[in-house]
């Protein structure tokens, strides 16, 4: 199991919001789990989305896949993590 941490900007959270919200049966079937979305305290449109994945590659896979979306739901620059726990 891997975490993904993806933070962005977004141009306006209700739109993202709803974007994110139509791709929750994507995101489950492509076994994302999403364990939290938070929202920036300073920032209202700063979103990060902390995930579960079974493994490197299909986080990588998702991730490749989401980019379009992405640019749809107005995120502006994306940044991935795709941590393996250790401990």
């Amino acid at each position: 199991m891997v975490t993904v941490i993806n933070t962005h900007e977004v141009a306006q959270f209700d739109a993202w919001k709803q974007i994110f919200d139509a791709g929750a049966e994507n995101r489950s079937r492509a076994g994302i789990n999403v364990r939290n979305v938070y929202r920036s305290a300073d920032n209202e449109n700063k979103v990060t989305v902390i995930s579960e994945v079974a493994d490197i590659d299909s986080a990588k896979a998702f991730i490749a896949n989401l980019r379009p979306i992405l640019t749809k739901a107005g995120v502006s620059e994306p940044e991935f993590m795709i941590l393996e726990k250790v401990m």
